[in-house]
Parts: C-alpha cells; structure tokens; sequence
C-alpha cells in the first residue's frame, strides 16, 4: 500500500491569515503541508521538491518562475480577471476566487492532489478552443492566419467583442476590424458565426468535449 503524501507548499507571509489556510489544508487526507516565503522558493534553482504550489494570486509576480512546480494553485484571485489572462500561467491546476469558501479550497486540493483540475467552466472551455486552433494538422487553412490573427479568432470564438478584444491585446478597435476582415476573407467565412460553425465542424469533437469540460468544472462558476 502506498502512503506517499503529496507534498504541498502554501507560499507567503508567515501571518495570521496563512497559519489558518495551514490549518485548514491540514485536514485534507494524503497531503502534507508547509508553509514556506516566496523567497526560499526563488532561492531554490530548478525543479522544487514539491507537488503542489499554492499561493495568493497577488504574489505570483513575487516568484521568478512558477514552472519549477508541476501544479499551481492561486487563491484571492480577482472575480474579474478574463480567462486570457489564467491561460497564460503555466501548469496552473486549480484557481480560487476571493468569494470561494474554506470548503471549496479543500475540495479544490483535493481534486489537484489525485491529478484533476479545478478551474471555471468558462476557463476550461477557452483552453478547448485554444487547442482545437492550436493542435490543427499542418495542412489546415488556419497555418494561413498571423499569429495576431489566430489570437483574435480565438477570441471570437470564446464570445468577446471587437472592443473587448482591442482591450485585451492593447490594439485599436479598428485594428481589430482589419484583422478580422483578413482572417474572415484566409478562412473563407463571411461572419463571427460562420467561423465559430467552422472551428466546430473541422473539430468533430468539440461539442462533446466542451460538454464533459463543463461538467467536470466548477458548480459555483
């Protein structure tokens, strides 16, 4: 039988507020936990002994490089951030929100410890997509869009408006406008719903994996 802990790291200040999350994650079976500083972790070179990282979204920028560390779990994270911005930190496993219960941080951990993630169903449908433009075969009409352009389409596709797009990805909304008129024209598409029906068509899965990504998510997002 194997009684090998997953080893946990909660990262910050040595205060109130993170001896109580010590506490609490002390009560999830088949985990063991430390408390450790940001700067023991970034005084460390490599990969880091450990399987899971957790730390408070505002000190992220505090770590040289999160990739030492197979799973990340933040917590205090803005209820506002866009999805964009998660997809961007690597091997992030589990995400927190600031109105998430002690309750919901134990399941999350526990979901992560046995290799699952947790994260919000709107995160988890934006990683689908982006792999479905992403994992394309090398032959497919969307080698023929800029980087720029497949970043915009990506966009589309998860819903967001040319304003919200331009915002995101610090360009002009009538930048945006010229982007999308060329990649509509390279994918042979005449609107946003004739490129959505098309990423869905060339990927015949879509559906059924977007329907098992949201079921899998988080109930409370």
């Amino acid at each position: 039988m194997n009684n090998k802990k997953t080893k946990l790291v909660l990262l910050g200040c040595l205060n109130i507020q993170n001896r109580v999350l010590h506490e609490i994650l002390g009560k999830v079976q088949g985990v063991g936990v430390r408390l450790k500083r940001c700067d023991e972790i970034n005084a460390v070179g490599g990969k880091v002994g450990i399987d899971i990282l957790l730390i408070e979204f505002k000190d992220i920028a505090k770590i040289n490089n999160v990739s030492i560390v197979d799973k990340l779990v933040i917590y205090n994270t803005p209820d506002d951030i866009s999805e964009m911005q998660l997809m961007e930190m690597k091997n992030l496993k589990g995400v927190l929100f600031t109105s998430s219960s002690h309750e919901h941080l134990i399941k999350c951990i526990e979901h992560v410890s046995q290799g699952g993630m947790w994260l919000p169903r709107k995160l988890m449908v934006s990683m689908l997509t982006h792999l479905l433009i992403t994992t394309a075969p090398c032959h497919d009409i969307l080698d023929l869009l800029t980087r720029r352009e497949q970043q915009i389409l990506q966009r589309l596709v998860n819903g967001y408006s040319n304003q919200q797009i331009a915002d995101e990805l610090f360009v002009t909304e009538s930048t945006v406008k010229t982007h999308v008129y060329k990649l509509y024209r390279k994918i042979n598409v005449r609107n946003r719903r004739e490129a959505i029906s098309l990423m869905k068509q060339r990927h015949t899965s879509f559906e059924q994996n977007s329907d098992f990504v949201v079921n899998t998510a988080l109930e409370y997002t």
